[in-house]
């Protein structure tokens, strides 16, 4: 059997971390991406990056933060992502890093490391 794809993931919430074991990083995404409904119907996790309703990558969020150990409701989320629009970094900027936060989990590095293209799922042989 093969190992484990992913890391563990660390996630910050009020100056806190909570730390989602490697073994769990699967659970987490599928809570992340369950977290996404839009007038009833799921929305797809990589239309949300692209194009991210604020209200939506609050749940995400918030999703995450829950799943990971955090006491917090989405509007709390919502309400810290609208105070980080209010600094003096410009409102792409600090979406931007949310959606970065929100990929790093979902499509992390880990994930890609050593695999050959030409069959996924297997380990890429050394040159």
């Amino acid at each position: 059997m093969a190992g484990n794809i992913f890391d563990p993931v660390t996630i910050g919430w009020q100056g806190r971390e909570y730390v989602v074991p490697a073994e769990r990083v699967l659970k987490l995404i599928y809570h992340m991406e369950m977290a996404i409904t839009l007038d009833g119907r799921r929305m797809n996790i990589f239309d949300l990056l692209a194009n991210p309703p604020l209200s939506a990558l609050s749940m995400v969020y918030g999703a995450a933060l829950r799943f990971a150990g955090a006491d917090v409701a989405d509007d709390e989320v919502y309400g810290a992502l609208i105070a980080s629009l209010g600094d003096d970094t410009p409102e792409a900027v600090r979406i931007r890093d949310w959606c970065e936060a929100i990929s790093a989990i979902i499509l992390p590095e880990s994930s890609f490391r050593n695999q050959d293209p030409e069959k996924p799922g297997k380990k890429a042989k050394a040159a």
